[in-house]
């Protein structure tokens, strides 16, 4: 398992949740916070590709392999 919290510039509903593979999604002025556990570097890849089709910038990625942030 993975811990992963990314940080995307601007605001997605919370109804994008179960797209981005069930994360946990919160606010932070004009971003949004991705976080919780993926299974593997896979679903991290998948998840950033998601992103990137969707034209969304990034502003940050953090993954923590041992799943504490």
């Amino acid at each position: 398992m993975l811990q992963v919290e990314i940080c995307i510039e601007g605001c997605l509903d919370q109804h994008w949740s179960e797209w981005f593979e069930g994360l946990d999604i919160s606010y932070f002025e004009d971003q949004t916070l991705l976080s919780g556990s993926l299974a593997d570097q896979t679903a991290l890849y998948t998840l950033l590709a998601r992103l990137y089709r969707l034209g969304l910038s990034l502003i940050s990625v953090n993954v923590n392999p041992a799943g504490e942030l």
